[in-house]
C-alpha cells in the first residue's frame, strides 16, 4: 500500500522542479503537463487522496489528463518523474514504528529522517528491499557531499 503523505510533497515538487524525465513528458509535447498540474491542483490531489495505491501516471490516465502508453507507463513508479535527486528525494517517504517497533506507524519523508536513522535502517534491516537499499546510499552520500548531517 502507497502511503497518502507522499502526495501533496509530489505535486508539490512535480510543479516547482525544472527537470522533468523526458522519457514521461515525449508522449504529449503540445501540453505543459506543469501547468495543467498547477490548474487542477485540488482536483488532482483529492482524486489522488481518495487512490493512494495509485501511482501518479495512473492519476493522470484515469482522470484523462494523459494518454496511456503501450508498455510499462502505467505501472512506472512517481519518483521516475524526477532525474534529478534533489526532486527525487523530496517525495520519498518511509514507514516507521518507531525504536522499539511497536509504536503507530509514522511516515516520514526522506529528507527528514536522520541521518542516524537511515544508517540504522542499512545494518539492522536485513529484509530492506533493494531499491530502498540504494536509495538510502545514496541519500547518505548527497548528505555527505552537501554537508547536511
Amino acid at each position: 500500500m502507497r502511503k497518502k503523505e507522499r502526495i501533496k510533497p509530489f505535486l508539490d515538487t512535480f510543479i516547482k522542479t525544472k527537470t522533468l524525465e523526458p522519457e514521461l513528458i515525449r508522449i504529449r509535447t503540445d501540453i505543459n503537463l506543469q501547468e495543467i498540474v498547477k490548474y487542477h491542483y485540488d482536483i488532482i490531489k483529492e482524486f489522488w487522496e481518495n487512490n493512494p495505491d495509485y501511482r501518479f501516471t495512473q492519476v493522470l490516465i484515469t482522470m484523462n489528463i494523459y494518454p496511456n502508453s503501450p508498455g510499462v507507463w502505467f505501472y512506472w513508479e512517481d519518483d521516475v518523474w524526477f532525474p534529478d535527486y534533489e526532486d527525487k528525494r523530496e517525495v520519498i517517504c518511509w514507514g516507521s514504528y518507531g525504536k522499539s517497533g511497536k509504536e503507530k506507524l509514522k511516515i516520514i519523508l526522506l529528507p527528514y529522517m536522520k541521518t542516524d536513522h537511515i544508517e540504522t535502517i542499512l545494518k539492522t534491516q536485513i529484509d530492506i528491499s533493494k531499491q530502498f537499499e540504494e536509495i538510502f546510499e545514496k541519500e547518505l552520500q548527497w548528505r555527505k557531499e552537501n554537508n547536511v548531517i
